[in-house]
């Protein structure tokens, strides 16, 4: 099970950030932990916003549809080449690929990893050619959601939806090594196509 602490810190305790902004910098880091576990955690009292965006990008790929496998980190679906504290997990339906890739350790360092992919172990044919970084890619879908929250409609009237800085960006991919900025405590969802 996950443990969050989900009450921002109080002013007089020196707390200096908005729910949203807080909500969104610890969903980053259970969120992350629980993904490459094919593990996804409640939304309830979580970033609603960041829960969305990671919904819909799996519904997207298809997780959880016939055909579309999950292969963990513990199976080796991409080895680390770089980075400390890094696991990176895979799912794959045989001829794409979106790995979920998150920083874990304790530190609170920002660092540029490389992971090599093993695509044999994820029954993929050949190399795939393109890397997107789905939590920082163009989302007008997500627009509905900040909507719902102004207009006090649902039960989202008061929930934490606004999504901050992700800080990753996928600095190359070259068929086979993926290499990718991650900041400390923090996760990306990388579609790997052709």
């Amino acid at each position: 099970s996950f443990y969050m602490p989900y009450d921002t810190l109080l002013k007089k305790n020196g707390g200096d950030e908005t729910t949203d902004a807080y909500s969104f910098r610890m969903g980053m880091a259970s969120i992350g932990a629980g993904l490459v576990h094919n593990t996804m955690q409640a939304m309830h009292r979580n970033n609603v916003g960041l829960f969305d965006k990671v919904v819909r990008i799996f519904d997207g790929f298809g997780v959880g549809r016939r055909g579309v496998r999950f292969v963990g980190y513990w199976r080796s679906p991409a080895k680390v080449l770089r980075g400390d504290g890094v696991y990176a997990s895979v799912y794959t339906d045989g001829s794409k690929a979106l790995a979920v890739v998150a920083h874990l350790a304790k530190p609170h360092v920002d660092q540029d990893v490389e992971l090599e992919f093993d695509w044999k172990a994820l029954g993929i044919a050949g190399p795939l050619a393109t890397a997107t970084d789905m939590m920082t890619a163009d989302d007008p879908d997500f627009a509905w959601l900040a909507k719902r929250k102004a207009e006090k409609r649902g039960d989202i009237s008061k929930s934490p939806v606004g999504l901050g800085d992700f800080g990753t960006k996928v600095l190359g991919f070259d068929g086979r090594t993926l290499r990718l900025h991650l900041p400390h405590h923090r996760f990306a969802i990388v579609r790997l196509g052709p």
